[in-house]
């Protein structure tokens, strides 16, 4: 990809979108976990039809991140990007510890430290610390890449992929975050891969791998569910699950190839850090003035709270990247 792709600004925007369904729809899959109620199914539907919306942002890092000209040293590298990586992850760790403390319940010491050693300070905050990781290999992978031939590296992209599906299924879970990274690793070079080297298939081949690989997660929620419980959702849900992995790879080619032009949408790329970092705080003031997922049947009270959130999402961090001294935090 000798040219940064427009569309990559659109499924970045598309993807922090899909996240806000999901985290909205979570809600439903556990405070309603039975196969026997409409509003789990109309949740499991959504929450399995917006699953691809972190792999994707790893995708988009792969592809912008390992395209860019070798210019540096792993060192500057590493400066480069930290600079503005640990401005947000410091800032948005501390901002959760005082929501945790101040308006969640019972918070302390012993909390924070241990959400500190596995890099979740609240729920979705993993993603930054799991870039860390990503941030130390990136100069490693771009000499790889430019070694491999395209059949090679398609091989140790499947290689990765089957190695984070099988550490998954037989529930794999690390102490700290500093391995968090590993099993994206196959995400982020299939980004690479997609962006450069893939042909590009038939629309509806894609789209049918898309529908196809979200109704087997459905379907397989529903079957195990009654057997495991919400355990279940591990690995169904698993961003390492191949079906997720498939519906992930063909919807980011599917947009990253689409024709034509998404329009203004691709000017909320830039804020896309920060609709996915406050997104939650919306989710919270909203379900606390009764606008949630079950004000009214989840089947419209998702997709409108979570529009809601993510449009507030929005102005908040557009607001924010005014402030020159916050702005490094959402961009």
């Amino acid at each position: 990809m000798t040219q940064r792709n427009p569309n990559i600004d659109a499924i970045r925007v598309i993807a922090a979108y899909g996240v806000v369904w999901l985290h909205v729809s979570v809600w439903v899959l556990y405070g309603d976990p039975s196969i026997h109620s409409s509003g789990w199914w109309a949740a499991t539907v959504i929450d399995a039809f917006t699953h691809w919306g972190v792999p994707a942002f790893v995708m988009v890092s792969g592809a912008l991140t390992l395209s860019a000209p070798a210019d540096l040293t792993p060192l500057e590298f590493w400066i480069k990007r930290l600079r503005r990586l640990l401005p947000a992850i410091i800032f948005w760790t501390l901002v959760f510890f005082a929501f945790r403390r101040f308006l969640e319940g019972p918070f302390g010491l012993r909390d924070a430290l241990k959400s500190l050693v596995e890099g979740t300070p609240y729920g979705h905050l993993w993603y930054l610390y799991m870039l860390l990781g990503l941030t130390f290999i990136s100069p490693f992978l771009h000499r790889l890449v430019q070694a491999l031939n395209r059949r090679d590296l398609l091989l140790l992209i499947l290689g990765c992929f089957a190695i984070a599906a099988g550490e998954t299924a037989f529930g794999g879970r690390a102490v700290t975050w500093l391995p968090g990274f590993i099993p994206f690793i196959g995400y982020f070079l299939a980004g690479y891969y997609l962006a450069n080297h893939a042909r590009t298939p038939s629309r509806w081949w894609l789209a049918t791998i898309f529908l196809l690989c979200g109704l087997a997660i459905v379907l397989s929620t529903a079957v195990l569910l009654p057997r495991r419980d919400v355990q279940a959702y591990d690995l169904t849900f698993s961003y390492h699950n191949p079906l997720v992995a498939g519906m992930s790879l063909s919807i980011f080619l599917l947009l990253l190839k689409a024709p034509g032009s998404f329009g203004p949408l691709v000017k909320l790329a830039p804020i896309t850090l920060g609709i996915y970092v406050i997104h939650p705080l919306w989710i919270w003031a909203l379900g606390k003035l009764g606008l949630d997922c079950y004000w009214v049947h989840p089947a419209i009270g998702i997709p409108l709270t979570a529009t809601a959130a993510f449009v507030l999402s929005a102005v908040s961090a557009l607001l924010l990247a005014r402030i020159p001294w916050l702005k490094r935090v959402v961009i």
